[in-house]
């Protein structure tokens, strides 16, 4: 049974927050004495790693999906960033591989037992840009950072595992600025502008208006 930890989350983003609103992306400041620099990359680092339901705020496009299933009978769901995938599939092809930020692929041939950190092939994607996430929160006046004010812009946080050649695409659309709205994000973005086909979208679409 879970129980409530002594420090919310929530008072840790709403503390940031406060900071950068007060000092900017110089620091963060405690009280006269005690600073933490960098206060909008480390809210940008935890919001990153923020927890968010898998089946409503997760996707999955179709090509990452089809590459996935080839590779190995793992959930995909288990894996992420440096995480090692092992080849489980009896397969023999060339897939391209990205190392860090390169747009570049280099072609790798995989076989069963090979192996890959999940990073050089998929990439999770947070829909609505983690730099507009900060930009709501700190959009809010000093008596509107509320657990419930800051709970509804996080409630914005949604992820998709994509190709990193799906990603590619992504940022030649648009790499930061795109809609509020998740729906229209993924239609106008991602559909129709970096022709990424989301698995079961209708389904997910219908639970997103509920």
């Amino acid at each position: 049974m879970k129980t409530k930890k002594d420090i919310n989350i929530l008072d840790i983003i709403i503390a940031f927050v406060k900071g950068i609103k007060e000092s900017g992306d110089a620091c963060f400041l405690y009280d006269d004495k005690n600073r933490l620099w960098k206060a909008n990359y480390l809210l940008g680092q935890i919001l990153r790693l923020y927890e968010i339901e898998e089946s409503s705020h997760k996707f999955l496009s179709i090509k990452a999906k089809n590459v996935w299933e080839l590779l190995t009978d793992e959930d995909i769901k288990n894996y992420y960033y440096n995480k090692k995938v092992i080849v489980k599939k009896d397969v023999n092809l060339t897939l391209g591989t990205y190392k860090g930020a390169s747009t570049k692929p280099t072609e790798k041939e995989f076989v069963k037992g090979s192996t890959f950190k999940y990073r050089e092939i998929f990439h999770d994607e947070h829909v609505i840009p983690i730099g507009n996430i900060i930009d709501k929160l700190t959009g809010l006046k000093e008596d509107e950072l509320t657990y419930e004010n800051v709970q509804k812009i996080l409630d914005n946080i949604y992820v998709c595992r994509i190709l990193k050649s799906e990603n590619a695409e992504l940022n030649k659309v648009a790499k930061t600025k795109r809609p509020w709205e998740v729906i229209e994000t993924i239609e106008e973005i991602y559909i129709k502008g970096a022709k990424i086909e989301i698995d079961n979208w209708q389904e997910k679409k219908e639970n997103l208006k509920k």
